[in-house]
């Protein structure tokens, strides 16, 4: 059995409104933390995001998320059901603006 911290791509634990906030909260622990250790620049983390290439996809038209395909990643020693595109990819707003707008609002630092 795979324990929930060794997949490769665990489920939220939350949902809705409550995941949200989570991850909002996430994300301002993170901050302060960052501007704890003097960092300049700071980063949200990807508190919003179960995955890097995921967080960005989710918002991309044309991709089937109910059709998934087995692909061998890194170097094929995980094999993954992912998306499928099945039209042009398109996004009509930027993907990752709720989230810089949240983050900007939280610090006065660089982003």
């Amino acid at each position: 059995m795979t324990r929930r911290h060794e997949k490769l791509w665990p489920a939220w634990r939350l949902s809705g409104e409550a995941l949200e906030q989570a991850k909002k909260r996430a994300t301002v622990e993170w901050l302060r933390h960052q501007e704890d250790a003097g960092i300049d620049i700071l980063t949200g983390g990807e508190q919003h995001r179960i995955h890097f290439v995921h967080g960005f996809l989710e918002n991309i038209q044309g991709i089937d998320w109910e059709k998934k395909t087995p692909m061998g990643i890194r170097d094929n020693r995980y094999t993954v059901d992912v998306p499928t595109v099945t039209g042009p990819a398109t996004s009509p707003q930027p993907i990752h603006l709720n989230e810089v707008q949240f983050i900007r609002a939280q610090t006065g630092r660089r982003i």
